[in-house]
């Protein structure tokens, strides 16, 4: 994970056991709203993704919030132990459920840091969050997956013809993909935006 910019210092014992008292506090459930905003398509949509899996204690979404480097690489089945250390290692984790978006900042096209605040009843919690854009290509029969790829983060601007008449796309699959074409019922291309690093911060 990327090195704080400005790096909390260590809280005394007596304080770290206060900010784990009112980290520990109730989350609120998620909403049917909630659940119906969950998706990547920007970073503040991939966020407020990731609060709802924690607020919903689902791991398995947490998983597809973050990218392969943040959750250490870890398959989605091992991610549970993970998970557990990275909430021990960083205990404000759990509350971020609640947190805020105060600030938004792109620095570059297929990065960008959000700052966060998480108000308690005994401190305030600030947090940057950076998300990572990647593109994807998948192809589907029916229910079925019957192949996906990587791709760049912008993977749809020289699929369209150019401006004013971008009438058609062609999309380039990758040669060694293996599946019946005539049992392919969709092709989804796009960008996808997740959780590369969360970072606490000293509060101005």
């Amino acid at each position: 994970m990327l090195a704080p910019p400005r790096a909390r210092a260590l809280p005394s014992l007596a304080a770290a056991a206060l900010v784990a008292a009112a980290l520990a506090s109730c989350r609120t459930a998620p909403t049917k709203e909630d659940w119906i905003a969950v998706g990547f398509r920007s970073p503040r949509q991939a966020f407020h993704t990731f609060q709802t899996a924690l607020a919903a204690d689902a791991p398995a979404l947490e998983y597809r919030c973050l990218t392969s480097q943040f959750r250490r690489g870890a398959s989605q089945l091992a991610y549970r132990e993970v998970r557990e250390q990275l909430l021990r290692e960083q205990p404000y984790l759990r509350r971020v459920a609640d947190a805020k978006i105060v600030s938004e900042q792109r620095v570059s096209s297929d990065r960008v840091r959000l700052r966060a605040r998480i108000d308690t009843l005994f401190v305030d919690v600030d947090f940057e969050v950076e998300l990572a854009a990647s593109g994807f290509a998948e192809v589907w029969g029916e229910e079925q997956l019957l192949w996906d790829e990587a791709r760049s983060a912008a993977p749809l601007a020289g699929a369209f013809g150019a401006p004013p008449q971008p009438t058609a796309a062609r999309i380039q699959l990758d040669p060694g993909a293996q599946f019946d074409p005539r049992a392919a019922t969709e092709l989804r291309v796009g960008t996808e935006w997740r959780i590369d690093a969360i970072r606490a911060l000293e509060s101005d």
